[in-house]
């Protein structure tokens, strides 16, 4: 029974894994041939920010996001104002005045988009982690009949929900006219956004920054405690390995950890080994992972202190670094923020 709920468990893991994975492939493949189609249909044309839509959230949570507003000489001499199709929450390369490239597509002049390789850069993301879930869940995992059983029905209840979105958003078009395309439909949309000028953009930014700066410090002070929490498990780590001794253990079975904040399952292999003087010594792997990693059976290189045999450890390598060595770049990243955070506001005061 309890071989059963384990083997359904870890088809439920693989299927999600295997599914997520093509489905961030395929966000990450619409995000490439969107860019590549806009680079091959779109005439470029060089223009300039007059202004940006603000976005709120309707639920007033999140992040307000600002879509920049472009006007541009077209072929005829005249001037055109375009609303753009891609907007961030940053403001700082959102100023009035500021000159861009812009793609037009042929037979939309009042929609442009900005040049730049933001949606090729989150398509080649969303597409190598896409394919890394889906390797994973291809070669650590056992290919069983639950593993088919579970798939068809998360597919089966994607599509439901996707269903019911669409009809959802069927029924709301029901107010727009019947002869709006597509194209006419986002331009009412973006113009019904209230339109930021010069002098009010510049203002909401500097606010924005002075906002930030204050944050700054906090930010700081807490990634420098974080790289100083990553300093101390290298430390650590590096003292257990030197006075360390290794050999060979078992893996002889798994402790399976049910953790209801994320509503997931972790698996901690249990270890067995024997010291030269033939003591046989049981301890847990401190890493966990939500899948299964390593066989019940399999033989694996394991570093322990003389003095303690039950202080031990799975060797991984160079992998035994990658816990200190993340939380140190986290802190790192973090820092660097708070850095650049704090001085935007007298750059962009000047």
């Amino acid at each position: 029974m309890l071989e059963s709920l384990f083997k359904i468990l870890l088809a439920r893991e693989q299927a999600t894994l295997f599914i997520g994975g093509l489905i961030l492939v395929l966000l990450g493949g619409v995000f490439v041939a969107d860019h590549i189609y806009m680079r091959l249909r779109g005439k470029r044309f060089n223009g300039r920010l007059i202004g940006v839509r603000e976005k709120t959230p309707d639920s007033g949570r999140g992040n307000t996001i600002y879509y920049p507003v472009v006007e541009y000489m077209d072929d005829y001499g005249e001037n055109v104002q375009a609303e753009t199709d891609v907007g961030s929450s940053g403001l700082a390369n959102k100023i009035p005045g500021k000159r861009v490239n812009l793609l037009i597509q042929p037979g939309k002049p009042h929609e442009a988009r900005i040049m730049g390789i933001t949606r090729l850069v989150f398509g080649a993301i969303f597409v190598s982690i896409g394919l890394l879930l889906a390797g994973i869940a291809l070669t650590q995992y056992n290919i069983n009949v639950w593993s088919y059983i579970i798939g068809v029905v998360i597919l089966i209840a994607l599509g439901l929900w996707g269903l019911y979105k669409l009809s959802g958003k069927q029924s709301q078009s029901t107010d727009v006219g019947v002869t709006d395309t597509g194209y006419e439909k986002r331009l009412k949309e973006n113009r019904a956004l209230p339109l930021l000028g010069p002098d009010e953009t510049l203002q909401r930014l500097k606010d924005i920054n002075i906002r930030a700066r204050k944050w700054s410090l906090i930010m700081g002070l807490v990634s420098l405690a974080v790289i100083g929490t990553g300093q101390y498990l290298a430390q650590d780590l590096y003292s257990f390995l030197l006075s360390g001794k290794q050999t060979e253990g078992t893996i002889i079975g798994f402790k399976r950890t049910f953790y209801t904040a994320d509503n997931r399952n972790v698996f901690y292999p249990e270890v067995e080994y024997v010291t030269p003087d033939g003591q046989t010594v049981h301890f847990q792997g401190k890493v966990g992972t939500n899948i299964s990693v390593h066989k019940s059976g399999e033989k694996v290189s394991v570093i322990y202190q003389p003095q303690n045999p039950h202080k031990a450890m799975i060797n991984f390598g160079i992998w035994n670094w990658i816990t200190p060595l993340a939380i140190i770049f986290i802190g790192f990243v973090f820092f660097i923020m708070a850095l650049t955070t704090g001085i935007r506001p007298i750059i962009n005061r000047t």
